[in-house]
């Protein structure tokens, strides 16, 4: 089965939106903006139950970051864009039973529920 729905996905994929989730498989993702985003998409409509980030920092500390070479204030407006759209995916994800974390040890991402790495695995 999940061969079959790569290659439809390879066929159809499709931004469906910027917010939310998108479960109507295999028609498309909503994108959040950034490929993070859609890749929690993509893993609640692959059947993930937990879905655990990493590295998920979304911040420019002392004007480092790592993104595009882009200038730190460039880099401060696209992470409070990024991090303005999660919260409409926790709802969603939450009705369709999935429980998102984020592991990362310094992180702005904030509205999802934070927890050491070895908590996320934890049975």
């Amino acid at each position: 089965m999940l061969g079959k729905l790569r290659a439809q996905y390879a066929e159809h994929w499709r931004c469906t939106g910027v917010s939310g989730l998108e479960m109507d498989v295999p028609q498309g993702l909503r994108s959040g903006g950034h490929s993070g985003y859609a890749a929690v998409n993509l893993a609640a409509q692959l059947g993930a139950t937990r879905i655990v980030l990493l590295g998920y920092d979304m911040q420019a500390p002392n004007g480092q970051h790592h993104f595009f070479d882009k200038p730190a204030s460039a880099m401060h407006l696209a992470y409070t864009g990024r991090l303005r759209v999660w919260p409409t995916l926790l709802a969603p994800l939450a009705a369709h039973g999935i429980t998102l974390l984020n592991a990362t040890r310094s992180t702005a991402l904030t509205c999802i529920p934070c927890c050491p790495l070895e908590a996320a695995f934890a049975t």
